[in-house]
């Protein structure tokens, strides 16, 4: 499923998606990501309590009555990453990100939990942030119950990828997140993202805004006149942004910065890392800011049937 600069190790114990979609992420400009406890905005400290890591339920081990222990290698380790990079040290734990939509419901991409069987293997751990160091609190990690609907498929005009999974129980402590309705995000909307990158502690990404599928080209030769996106046929199901996200974002939500809403599901983009050979390891991939017809995807929320979410 990655390409070949994403280590094998990296795969093994981070990497679960499993279909014909390819999600990779790549930065934009300068990494914009920060831990989530640096957030002061109170509306987004209250949604980052709404997003959930998805842990292999083998990886948590009960210490007591209130806490878990979790097995993980760190994210330099897992990805070969050179000395200089960021988070390098922190826990790779999960595969994939998701988000509150209900009392017991939440919202991935549907790539990343496709059968009732991976439903039972996996956990759900809300507000995994770089505060927790080795434990996590049982009372913020929940079983996946049931799948309600998980679909991944994209055809010759038409791309769905979201799972509405159901929980063991009501989630405590965070509150379903408000989603658009109807309508669509214009094109220059900023954008904001919460999840895990790499399946490390959640990250907060913002500095990004949604890309034009249609571009118009001014010079005199070959190509004037009006080009578009190959992601133009999907217009009606995704929209292209700029966001910082990686491998492990995927199922996390993206915001309108205006509204708090969440306008989609981070589902695929560009590369992660590339390989340094005088180094001998890998840098995170930096992709030009302005590059035209690249970028990662969202899955519109307003795909989902309404009825699913409530």
């Amino acid at each position: 499923m990655k390409k070949p600069l994403i280590l094998a190790i990296l795969g093994m114990f981070i990497v679960h998606d499993s279909n014909a979609f390819l999600p990779k992420r790549a930065i934009y400009g300068a990494d914009d990501r920060i831990e989530i406890n640096q957030i002061t905005n109170p509306r987004i400290k209250e949604q980052a309590r709404s997003v959930a890591l998805m842990i292999s339920s083998n990886r948590l081990f009960s210490i007591d009555e209130d806490h878990f222990s979790f097995f993980s290698v760190n994210l330099g380790d897992a990805a070969n990453l050179c000395p200089a990079s960021r988070f390098r040290g922190q826990p790779t734990l999960g595969v994939c990100s998701g988000f509150l939509v209900s009392p017991n419901k939440i919202v991935t991409a549907g790539h990343c939990i496709t059968s009732q069987s991976e439903c039972d293997n996996f956990s759900w751990a809300f507000n995994f942030n770089s505060s927790h160091n080795d434990q996590i609190k049982k009372s913020t990690v929940y079983k996946c119950k049931s799948i309600i609907k998980s679909v991944s498929e994209k055809t010759q005009n038409r791309i769905q990828d979201y799972a509405v999974i159901e929980l063991d129980r009501d989630v405590t402590g965070a509150k379903p997140l408000s989603i658009r309705k109807k309508g669509k995000i214009i094109t220059g909307t900023r954008l904001y993202v919460l999840g895990h990158p790499n399946g490390i502690p959640m990250k907060f990404s913002d500095d990004a805004k949604v890309s034009s599928l249609i571009k118009f080209n001014f010079s005199l030769g070959e190509d004037f006149g009006l080009q578009k996106s190959k992601n133009y046929p999907y217009r009606k199901d995704i929209f292209l942004t700029n966001l910082d996200t990686f491998t492990g974002n995927s199922g996390s939500p993206v915001f309108n910065r205006r509204t708090g809403e969440v306008e989609g599901i981070l589902i695929e983009g560009e590369t992660d890392y590339e390989f340094d050979m005088n180094e001998g390891c890998n840098n995170v991939y930096k992709m030009p800011q302005k590059k035209f017809d690249q970028g990662e995807s969202v899955q519109r929320i307003t795909t989902i049937p309404e009825e699913l979410l409530q």
